[in-house]
């Protein structure tokens, strides 16, 4: 990993999510969300490939928590983290199709369900800590990953 790799990671999740926030929160009305895309790479240390986009994406469950604790009292908004684990992306496909059938069991044995996650299922999760009704979420991270994030601990 070059550092050139390592701000690329830094800034396209945890640079972009503050910056991202950082002018939204100008046009949020009290009662609003923010919510950000983190990773189970976040808590899991998948190994050398990954170092920067895992730095990457505690920084992104960093600043969500730092902003709720800030934003909650000032701006009434709540904001929080969804840990995605793997996920049948465009990007999960590519590289399912490039590394093989290896690659695919592997996301899946990550998950509790032993399967690789659907886009739509992650959207409702977001859908919902975005909803009125999550407006006693805030500051946490919440997981969209199959219970992979307990899966990998134990």
């Amino acid at each position: 990993m070059t550092k050139k790799d390592f701000d690329f990671h830094i800034t396209g999740s945890a640079w972009a999510s503050l910056s991202l926030a950082k002018t939204a929160i100008k046009h949020i009305p009290r009662g609003g969300r923010i919510v950000m895309i983190s990773s189970v790479a976040s808590k899991i240390a998948f190994g050398e490939p990954t170092v920067a986009y895992s730095a990457a994406k505690a920084a992104v469950d960093s600043i969500s928590k730092t902003l709720a604790a800030i934003w909650g009292v000032k701006y009434g908004v709540t904001v929080n983290t969804i840990s995605v684990g793997g996920t049948l992306t465009d990007a999960m496909r590519a590289a399912i199709k490039d590394r093989g059938p290896e690659l695919e069991k592997m996301v899946s044995d990550l998950s509790f369900l032993k399967r690789i996650g659907e886009v739509d299922e992650v959207a409702d999760i977001v859908t919902f800590v975005a909803s009125p009704q999550a407006g006693w979420i805030v500051g946490n991270q919440i997981p969209a990953n199959g219970g992979g994030l307990y899966l990998a601990q134990s």
